[in-house]
């Protein structure tokens, strides 16, 4: 068998590499190739392009379906595959199940589609930190978004990082000197 491998080696192969080894059956052995059929290679094919072109029917990224989404992805696919069919089905029940007196009167249907949009923690808490020096939420509003309770905490900053103002009860509260004063009084 060695003498019949080398003589075949030394016609066929290119190389001396070890990866252009043969094999010899001995009697009564079979050989089955283990690749699959050229048929089989062909419908996998047909899935990948089938899939490649169910993807692009609804503008959503391939990696999705494939599972190698990154964020990045995810947002590209919620703003351009799901948001668009979200916003045909508000549509059509707002057509077909509002009477034109709840149309008139500003009735709507609306998804809750926060948890798709909200992003990830990082750039949440940066967009939050934001809000919040530029007095566009207050915190117990960024804790309600983040579904944590609230701290009871309701005053607005109105400068220098040292005076406080209730706007419910128009209560200013300077924590430099320690005093509670009312507004216009």
């Amino acid at each position: 068998m060695d003498v019949l491998k080398q003589v075949w080696r030394d016609l066929y192969s290119n190389s001396n590499d070890s990866a252009d080894n043969i094999v010899v059956l001995n009697n009564g052995m079979d050989f089955h190739e283990a690749s699959s059929t050229s048929v089989e290679l062909q419908l996998n094919e047909n899935k990948q392009t089938n899939a490649a072109e169910l993807c692009k029917l609804f503008c959503m990224p391939l990696d999705v379906l494939n599972g190698k989404a990154t964020e990045a992805t995810i947002s590209q696919f919620v703003q351009n595959c799901l948001m668009p069919l979200i916003n045909t089905i508000e549509a059509a029940l707002d057509r077909d199940l509002l009477t034109e007196a709840e149309k008139a009167g500003h009735y709507y249907f609306a998804f809750d589609t926060s948890e798709l949009t909200r992003g990830d923690f990082a750039s949440r808490m940066n967009a939050y930190a934001v809000a919040l020096e530029n007095n566009i939420y207050q915190l117990d509003e960024i804790r309600e978004m983040e579904d944590k309770p609230p701290l009871g905490f309701n005053f607005i900053k109105l400068g220098l990082d040292a005076v406080l103002v209730d706007p419910k009860t128009k209560d200013i509260y300077t924590p430099n000197t320690g005093k509670l004063e009312k507004m216009n009084a």
